[in-house]
């Protein structure tokens, strides 16, 4: 009963968007998922000691499932602005998870159902993970590659993709708070990187 209780209440919190209760609740209860799916939303991802927090809360790939997955690659691609030579790993992150949509999209019937929608979800969302993470190998190498034609036109064409790639109004408040939660995190390392090299270039 206890553990009925906490689902309801952590569901009931996250649709209400209170990922500060959330934490705390899912700190209390041993909800490692639940408290993830809080730091994702609430927490500076381009921080150290969030990285540091959210490597000791993750678990092996089959504990969370898809959403170790999209941890897993978005630290992989934080991790591109420091070895830009990691694009290859970065690259075979992504491909992973592409396959679990796919491998998990066929195992479910194909009368339309809610685990449709999960899938599609995640797997926008790591389409536009693999679509950045060109992206993040520039912002690792800094200064003046930021400024590139190429590197700035790229930028624009991802930017507008994403203007027209929304969830429909129809969907969970979750998908949307996620979809917007991984950009928010895209948009402080663009910030971030723009603001050192304006530094430096200055």
């Amino acid at each position: 009963d206890c553990s009925q209780w906490e689902d309801i209440w952590l569901s009931a919190s996250s649709k209400l968007q209170e990922w500060d209760i959330v934490h705390e609740v899912a700190k209390f209860c041993g909800r490692d998922d639940a408290s993830l799916d809080s730091i994702w939303r609430t927490s500076d991802w381009t921080q150290p000691e969030t990285l540091r927090i959210v490597s000791n809360l993750r678990k092996p790939p089959s504990a969370f499932g898809l959403r170790n997955a999209v941890f897993d690659t978005y630290v992989a691609l934080e991790g591109l602005k420091s070895n830009p030579e990691s694009a290859s790993e970065v690259s075979s992150v992504i491909e992973a998870g592409i396959q679990t949509c796919l491998r998990g999209w066929d195992a479910i019937p194909r009368l339309h159902t809610g685990a449709h929608q999960v899938f599609l979800h995640h797997f926008q969302m790591f389409v536009e993970m693999y679509e950045t993470s060109s992206l993040y190998a520039a912002l690792g190498a800094g200064g003046p590659a930021l400024m590139r034609p190429q590197f700035l036109s790229e930028l624009k064409g991802v930017l507008l993709s994403w203007r027209e790639r929304l969830p429909s109004k129809w969907d969970d408040v979750d998908l949307w708070s996620d979809i917007l939660a991984w950009r928010q995190h895209v948009f402080s390392s663009l910030n971030q990187s723009f603001m050192s090299s304006d530094t430096v270039l200055g």
